[in-house]
């Protein structure tokens, strides 16, 4: 196998579990702690996570539980803020709070983004 192949299957494996986005399939109420989703397959306990629409966004959310039968994400904490479906409001895997924009393999010297895999 080819090195490209390999760092071509980094990336879709990296891109796949970190990279991980799934839109809410009910609105949620600030004070709630479980959100309805369209797909719970990549997220697990302790994950940190994001609500994002194109005004806002709510950090350092904590997975308690996941429940893949009813597709949803109960939190550690209560949200703060109201989030709507008509929105296009997402949950988002964050690392440090952060979302992944982007998978970048190569020399981190040349890289202007960063998470990157040297």
């Amino acid at each position: 196998m080819a090195m490209q192949e390999v760092l071509d299957s980094v990336r879709r494996i990296v891109h796949k579990w970190v990279n991980t986005i799934t839109p809410i399939t009910a609105d949620v109420t600030a004070g709630d702690t479980v959100i309805s989703v369209q797909n719970v397959r990549r997220f697990q306990h302790n994950d940190q996570i994001m609500l994002k629409n194109s005004q806002l966004y709510e950090v350092d959310l904590t997975i308690d539980e996941v429940d893949s039968d009813a597709q949803t994400i109960t939190l550690t904490s209560p949200v703060l803020n109201d989030w709507v479906v008509s929105s296009s409001t997402t949950v988002i895997k964050t690392i440090g709070n952060q979302f992944v924009e982007g998978i970048y393999i190569g020399d981190p010297d040349v890289i202007i983004r960063y998470p990157a895999i040297p």
